[in-house]
């Protein structure tokens, strides 16, 4: 059992991941942020959510990769930051809610941000 657990695993390591990483990569707008569905041109962009590019940024970690350009993500985070509440929105300029701080939150501990900062101002709102 073992055995056959350590093999697959090897397997997993070696595979080749492009075809996955370059649809991640495809996923990704100007803003940097990232969809959750192929751009369709009759319906328009669809904007990029902190849920989505939490996905991506994730899946691109485990797949063995690292982000293209890191620094425009973490631009699009702060985007979404909200500092008069302490808290995240789901997309820049909308009002912050907990669900999308504590996907906010996870995506600066995944790409190993500070949070003491963002935290503190969210306990004292």
């Amino acid at each position: 059992m073992l055995s056959t657990f350590v093999l697959l695993s090897l397997i997993a390591l070696t595979t080749d991941h492009s075809p996955e990483l370059a649809f991640i990569q495809q996923m990704q707008t100007p803003s940097s942020g990232f969809i959750s569905d192929l751009p369709n041109r009759d319906a328009g962009q669809e904007e990029p959510t902190l849920r989505s590019t939490r996905t991506a940024i994730r899946a691109t970690r485990l797949l063995g990769d690292q982000l293209s350009n890191r620094e425009a993500v973490i631009r699009f985070l702060y985007g979404c930051y909200d500092a008069a509440s302490g808290g995240f929105s789901s997309r820049p300029g909308l009002p912050p809610d907990p669900i999308s701080t504590s996907v906010g939150l996870m995506i600066c501990k995944e790409l190993k941000l500070p949070t003491e900062d963002l935290l503190t101002r969210g306990l004292q709102s």
